[in-house]
């Protein structure tokens, strides 16, 4: 293929503006461009704010001198509040608010729009509108690069693909990674991920890296944007032959910690050849590669083969991008080691080693309150109470119970003693009771068949017979017989 690199500049000021590119008879250019941002200052910045704050004239807010939105009718699929963004009287952007999942999410969405990547200021309008607005980047969501050229990729690739799967005499090929390919034969596509689990036939690969390679010129007589014929001519492109399509989109997951600031041209060719070139890259099988040993395979006896890459993308930027990860700082749950505290509490209490006041001095003591904020239903000493009386109940529920009655005791009228008549006490024991042929089924004391009633030791320690049935007359006195879960 021939190349011819050279410079332009997008210098229309109705049209194309201000970005320089360098490339080899080619266009790259972002596509689309979709992220999720948050308020700087945590503020609840939905529509009820906009409408509050910012003056309307005209059915637009008027953000500042130069930025104005204008609520629409468009549905979003996760927001209710939808806008368009005006910089200058110029539409640069989609944005909603109100997220549908959360009534005080702090999530929005902004989508670049396609004619702003032809201006080459699509970056600058974003900066411009989220300090205006006072919003921070929480995470880019969705990108598209766009890779226009004259080489014929959809006929190469189909060649290649066609000769990777099915077996013929001729030249046969293996992808340089495994790849989820889908036709699409009514509008001439190839869409193209990374391997992953198998995808029904009617469907295109589900994945967060996806590459679809279409014919252009062909999509441009129908959807008619001058934009894109203006690019194509000043990007050096035979726009008299077919001009070929390969987009890459690139999903949230590989976009975690890109800022908007490494979205320059060289962030995107880094982008683009990170996830693209093996995509688009095929194993000769009938030309192996010599190596050093002068054999076609190392001393592991790996094979090498001759590399066909479509795209010839060595004037792309081959660094890697730097994305810079924010340091997340672990945060500990105050409440955790309260519990905990309690805890150890409730089980010095159960086995008479202190007494019910000490778990009720630590229950009112507002240095161990389970609750910050009081409800719209209870005030604050009432709202601890209650999730107290909780994590008594789960104490209760995951205690392990010995045959000892002074334990079946306090197990039983642990919460009337701690919350008086804030709930009634405990009518039934909780665990269950194996007496044939174990004495109790979670305590791992097994009953032998033949026992006599006299004294044997398990592993948890040891009981006789007298201790047994005093047991069972407590049970029997407290409890309703018909309570008892029995196992068999």
């Amino acid at each position: 293929m021939e190349t011819n690199t050279q410079s332009f500049v997008l210098d229309n000021p109705q049209l194309l503006r201000g970005t320089t590119h360098t490339k080899t008879n080619t266009l790259t250019i972002p596509d689309t461009f979709i992220c999720t941002l948050t308020s700087a200052d945590e503020t609840v910045f939905d529509f009820n704010y906009i409408d509050t704050y910012y003056k309307k004239e005209s059915g637009y807010y008027l953000i500042n001198d130069s930025i104005t939105i204008k609520k629409t009718q468009r549905l979003e699929k996760n927001y209710l509040v939808t806008f368009d963004v005006f910089i200058d009287g110029e539409h640069t952007a989609e944005f909603a608010t109100n997220c549908r999942t959360s009534k005080n999410s702090p999530y929005l969405k902004y989508k670049a729009i396609n004619d702003t990547f032809c201006s080459g200021y699509w970056r600058e309008y974003y900066f411009q509108f989220t300090q205006a607005l006072g919003l921070e980047l929480y995470g880019i969501t969705d990108f598209h690069i766009a890779h226009d050229t004259n080489q014929n990729t959809l006929s190469e690739y189909k060649n290649l693909f066609l000769n990777s799967t099915i077996i013929t005499e001729g030249t046969q090929y293996a992808p340089v990674q495994p790849v989820c390919v889908h036709m699409l034969a009514n509008c001439g596509q190839f869409v193209i991920s990374p391997a992953r689990k198998a995808t029904q036939a009617t469907k295109a690969p589900k994945s967060d890296i996806r590459l679809t390679i279409y014919d252009k010129t062909q999509e441009l007589e129908i959807s008619n944007k001058p934009n894109i014929n203006a690019l194509h001519k000043l990007s050096g492109l035979e726009i008299n032959k077919p001009i070929f399509r390969n987009e890459l989109r690139i999903g949230k997951k590989p976009l975690k910690g890109v800022r908007i600031e490494d979205l320059n041209q060289q962030g995107i060719e880094s982008l683009y050849r990170k996830h693209a070139q093996n995509l688009l890259s095929y194993y000769d099988l009938k030309t192996p590669v010599i190596q050093p040993n002068g054999k076609a395979y190392d001393k592991n006896r790996n094979y090498q083969y001759k590399r066909i890459d479509i795209l010839d993308l060595t004037t792309f930027n081959n660094a890697e991008l730097q994305v810079s990860k924010p340091e997340t700082e672990k945060k500990s749950n105050p409440t955790q080691s309260i519990k905990t505290a309690f805890k150890i509490n409730f089980n010095n209490y159960i086995i008479g080693q202190t007494d019910i006041a000490t778990l009720q001095e630590f229950i009112a003591c507002k240095n161990n309150y389970l609750v910050s904020t009081p409800t719209h239903s209870n005030d604050l000493e009432t709202e601890n109470r209650l999730q107290y009386q909780h994590l008594t109940k789960k104490c209760i529920d995951g205690f392990l119970l010995p045959p000892n009655p002074e334990i079946f005791e306090r197990l039983g009228t642990i919460q009337q003693a701690l919350f008086n008549n804030d709930i009634p006490p405990m009518q039934k024991p909780e665990p269950e009771f194996n007496l044939k042929p174990r004495a109790y089924s979670g305590a791992g004391r097994t009953v032998p068949k033949d026992w006599d009633g006299g004294e044997f030791v398990t592993s948890t320690g040891g009981f006789n017979q007298a201790e047994y049935m005093q047991m069972l007359k407590m049970i029997d006195n407290k409890y309703a017989k018909n309570d008892l879960k029995l196992v068999a």
